[in-house]
Order: structure tokens, then C-alpha cells, then sequence
């Protein structure tokens, strides 16, 4: 397990009394905690991006090269989740379609609607351009790289990177180069490189530092894979470029082989002298998934929008106990069908993805109000501690209902975040396959030996929060986060029954 996820408040020992777990038929939309005698003495208060002074916690505005929805529809649904950080995509296409000729009018309106509702976008920089690039085969060239159209395009890239800067210098300082540029799908029309893109990261990122000398230039790749972090920054000497380094770990668990994927990222960073931060830009969950999507060769359900609150709350924890700069979850809303790659492929084979539907209405699903509960709760006041330490039983018994997977059936995964001061924040949950739909019906028997007067329980998914009694002796344990804290230390987050 890794280092942070390991620790809980001093001196804490867990141990695990499992009781039987009800029938799939039975599970609610946001199920309970069977016959515990759980007193509600509250709920979680809702907070705005502009209420909320500084966080981590991002979402995914991506795609607007493509038209793929209209933002403008979003915006105030985007503040109202509490969320601090937006990534956009910046299309080059849809902002030069004469040459030399830059439309902003689109980006400016997002950068400025987001910005007003307390929430700062940060731009991923790409892709190509149609009117440089003959016989791409999708219309605004995602994917196809400005290094191999010849010295007009190329030149023509700079230009637009430079107008890009220069426009928005004062509103977005943190500039993604490309998207995801070991990929086949998202670049092209030669084979995916480290180095073609480490040259293309350092050409743009020197015409975005002309323009905005404190930028913060940031690199992508698809998954995690260490090996091209290695590649990037121990051999190609990239870290004196990328002040950020963007995962996107699309992992049904997003735990036990992210966590030590992100420590490796780490070590080849720290010993190629570099002082560049590791974010998780782009990850996420979908509410459905259907057949042909490329999603489904992962799972055996079509999942549901349950299941997608609860992965996210998983991802979002361990990003913020990993000490990651930033989380992100992708994405706002669903797509249209405007939505192409440099494959071809496009909504035919997409999941969906969106906290919010894509059809007339944009109905919230239970991702929104089970971010807007976290974003509430984890503000700047909420830092990952060091220094403690955890005894955890590991035994399941085999005629439980959870998967065998040795990862997540054998492992407790706990945290301590300090709030307001040294105030103790326990997270804990069992890192199950969600996919086995497994109630909170689970429990947890706590010794705590340091000062917790008042404990509560905080359940992310609904928002309810619990009065504990009997110094937290025995709790539920779901497959997604349980929250322990002493009252005073969020009693300002809580709306009283």
C-alpha cells in the first residue's frame, strides 16, 4: 500500500467484524447503514466555487474545440458544485479558420463566465489545423501535430500559441501542452514519440514564456505510465521545461496500481533533479456504459450513476493523500455528436461520462451532489498527514460476497487529513471492485487513543452526517469513503436537522 494511504490517526487500530450482506435486489440508490444505530444529526451544507477560497478539486470542461456541448449551460452548474478549476481545451481549428486571422470571441466567453463564478480554468494547448494540414480525417484535426506539415504549419502553430498567450495573459496561466500525445488517436499521422512531443512541448512552451514569463508549462500522458515519465524527464531532460506533469489513470480501482505508479512517476522526477509537481488531469467514471464503448472491454456492468459517485469520491481521496497538485474529473456534461478523435471514432463508441445529462434539462446525476459534499468538506483548511500510523486486519472471510482480487479484498485503505489546525479527518473504505455493488453493511470496530471529543460521521454520497456514539467503537464500512472527525472541526459545513 502506499505510504499516505497507510496512515491513520495515532495509535488507531481497526479491525474488521463482518455480517451478511443483503441481496443485490436490495440496494438503494444511496444506501443506508442497515440496523447500525446511527443517529442523523445533520447534513453537509452546499457551497459555491466563489464561497470557497482555494482547493485542488477540478472538473473537466474539455472539448469545446469540438462544439461537443454548449457552455453556456454549465456555468452556473459548474460554480454551484464548489469545484476551483476547469480544464479547457483551447482548438486552434476553431479559432483560426483564416489565416492569420484569431477568433477568441468562444474561449474568451468561457474563460470569463468560469472565472466570474469562482472557478480558474487552466488550458490544455492543441490541436491542429485544418487549413495547414491537408487530408486529416476529421474536420477540426484532433490529434495531427503542426511538426510534420512543413515549416508553414509549423510556423503558423507558433503564431497562434503566441496570440493564445498573449490574449489571455492575466486570466489562464497554466498552459497543457497536447493532449494525451502518446496515443495513437491523438497523434498523428506519425507514430506517437517522447521526443516528437518533448520537441513540440519546447518550442510551445518557449513562445507561451515570451509571452507570460510565470506560465506554467505542463506535460500529458495517457494512463500513468512511469516508463515514459522516466523516458521524459531522466533521459530527454524535461523537468527544466515542465513545471507540471498531468496522469490521466482511467483505472477501475483507482487505488493499488495508481498509487504505486504515482510513486515511481515521482522517483524518476526527484532523481532527474526536476521540481516538477504530478497532477491527475483527466479521469473519470461513466454513468453508462454501452457495448461498443471502448470502456467496456474493461468491465462486465454497464455501470450506473452510483457506481460512478463512488469512484469518484475514491479518485479524488487518494489524488488529494497522494499530494497531488491537482484532481480533475472528467467531465461536465455528456457528448454530442460533434464528438470525433483522430480515429474517426466519436459518440458511437463513447461512454458517458457527464456529472450533468446532455439532454434538454442537464439533470444533475448523483456524481454532482457527491462532489458538491467533497468540495464542501475539502477546501485549503485540509492537508494529508505524516507521521502515523495504522494496524489493520486483513482477513475476509471467503464466504463473503466481495471479489478475491488480492488487492481489494485483503486491504483497508484509511487516511488521516488534518482540518483547521491539528483536528484529525479519518477517511476509510474498503477498495472493492465497485462493480460488486456491495452495501455498507460491513463494520469497522475502532480503538481511537488520541483526543476525538464529539466524533461524527460524514457520508459523501448523500450528505448525511451521524453522531457517534460510544467513542466510535463500531462504524460501517462501505466500498467508497467514510469520513470520521471530531464535531467542532466541521460543524461550521454542517446544516442541523
Amino acid at each position: 500500500m502506499g505510504q499516505f494511504l497507510q496512515k491513520i490517526a495515532a495509535h488507531a487500530i481497526l479491525a474488521f467484524a463482518l455480517i451478511p450482506i443483503k441481496s443485490a435486489a436490495q440496494v438503494e440508490t444511496l444506501p443506508g447503514f442497515g440496523e447500525l444505530p446511527l443517529e442523523q444529526i445533520g447534513s453537509i451544507k452546499n457551497f459555491s466555487s466563489s464561497d470557497i477560497s482555494k482547493s485542488s478539486l477540478g472538473i473537466g470542461f474539455e472539448c469545446l474545440d469540438r462544439k461537443v456541448f454548449e457552455p453556456a449551460e454549465f456555468y452556473d452548474k459548474v460554480g454551484s458544485i464548489g469545484v476551483k478549476w476547469a480544464r479547457c481545451q483551447t482548438g486552434w481549428a476553431r479559432t483560426e479558420t483564416q489565416k492569420g486571422v484569431y477568433d477568441f470571441a468562444w474561449l474568451d466567453d468561457v474563460v470569463d463566465s468560469l472565472l466570474a463564478r469562482g472557478v480558474q480554468p487552466w488550458f490544455n494547448v492543441g490541436y491542429g489545423n485544418p487549413i495547414y494540414m491537408p487530408n486529416t480525417d476529421n474536420p477540426t484535426a484532433v490529434g495531427f501535430s503542426p511538426l510534420y506539415y512543413g515549416e508553414e504549419c509549423l510556423a503558423a502553430w507558433k503564431n497562434y500559441v503566441r496570440a493564445l498567450a498573449g490574449h489571455f495573459k492575466g486570466r489562464v496561466k497554466m498552459f497543457e501542452i497536447w493532449n494525451e500525445p502518446l496515443d495513437k488517436k491523438f497523434w498523428r499521422p506519425a507514430k506517437p514519440s517522447p521526443e516528437e512531443y518533448a520537441k513540440l512541448v519546447r518550442l510551445t512552451a518557449q513562445v507561451i514564456k515570451e509571452e507570460i514569463p510565470d506560465a506554467e508549462i505542463g506535460m500529458c500522458v495517457s494512463g500513468t505510465n512511469p516508463m515514459a515519465a522516466r523516458k521524459f524527464f531522466c533521459e530527454l531532460g524535461m523537468g527544466d521545461v515542465a513545471d507540471f506533469y498531468s496522469v490521466h489513470p482511467y483505472y477501475l480501482l483507482p487505488e493499488p496500481r495508481y498509487r504505486n505508479e504515482i510513486a515511481q512517476i515521482r522517483k524518476y522526477i526527484r532523481s532527474a533533479g526536476a521540481d516538477t509537481q504530478i497532477m491527475q488531469g483527466e479521469s473519470g467514471f461513466p454513468a453508462h456504459i454501452p457495448p461498443q464503448s471502448w470502456y467496456a472491454r474493461k468491465t462486465w456492468t454497464n455501470s450506473d450513476e452510483t457506481l460512478q459517485a463512488k469512484w469518484m469520491l475514491r479518485r479524488y481521496i487518494t489524488d488529494l493523500s497522494l499530494g497531488l497538485k491537482m484532481t480533475s474529473l472528467f467531465m461536465v456534461t455528456d457528448f454530442n455528436a460533434n464528438y470525433k478523435t483522430a480515429e474517426g471514432d466519436g459518440l458511437n463508441t463513447e461512454a458517458v461520462w457527464g456529472v450533468f445529462e446532455g439532454s434538454d434539462g442537464h439533470r444533475p446525476r448523483k456524481i454532482y451532489y457527491a462532489m458538491r459534499n467533497f468540495c464542501a468538506l475539502f477546501d485549503s483548511q485540509v492537508s494529508p498527514s505524516d507521521g502515523e500510523s495504522i494496524s489493520v486486519a486483513k482477513n475476509i472471510p471467503p464466504t463473503q460476497k466481495t471479489s478475491r482480487l488480492e488487492e481489494s479484498a485483503v486491504e483497508s485503505v484509511s487516511k488521516v487529513f488534518l482540518r483547521k489546525g491539528k483536528s484529525p479527518l479519518i477517511a476509510y473504505w474498503l477498495p472493492e471492485d465497485l462493480q460488486m455493488r456491495i452495501l455498507p453493511d460491513y463494520t469497522v470496530k475502532i480503538t481511537y487513543y488520541g483526543k476525538m471529543p464529539n466524533p461524527v460521521l460524514i457520508d459523501m454520497l448523500n450528505g448525511k452526517v451521524y453522531k457517534l456514539k460510544d467513542q466510535l467503537r463500531t462504524l460501517p464500512l462501505a466500498d467508497y469513503p467514510l469520513f470520521i472527525a471530531p464535531l467542532a472541526a466541521v460543524e461550521d459545513l454542517i446544516e442541523k436537522e
